[in-house]
């Protein structure tokens, strides 16, 4: 697990990863801080983290990607099918967002 300091930006980021949307896009309200443990490569039942729902998207966000990486997720763990976050980014959005 990372020590995460900006619990509130981590939740948001995974939000959004999973909505497919902006940051204006969902009801987040303004700059809450909290502090706790999250567990930045958790996998959801298909074995997809939040970074490999960020980027397998038309709609990516690369200040969510740039927040998880950050944070310290993981590009090698692989799906439920194999396939890791760059093979994600490059099948459903852009490669480069994780540069």
């Amino acid at each position: 697990m990372a020590d995460v300091t900006t619990a509130v930006e981590v939740r948001r980021a995974l939000a959004i990863a999973r909505l497919g949307g902006a940051p204006g896009h969902i009801g987040v309200g303004g700059p809450v801080r909290a502090t706790a443990q999250v567990d930045i490569n958790a996998e959801d039942v298909r074995g997809m983290t939040p970074l490999m729902l960020a980027v397998s998207s038309e709609t990516q966000d690369p200040a969510v990607v740039r927040l998880l990486l950050a944070k310290g997720a993981d590009l090698k763990i692989k799906s439920g099918v194999n396939e890791t976050t760059v093979d994600w980014a490059g099948k459903y959005g852009n490669p480069a967002v994780l540069q």
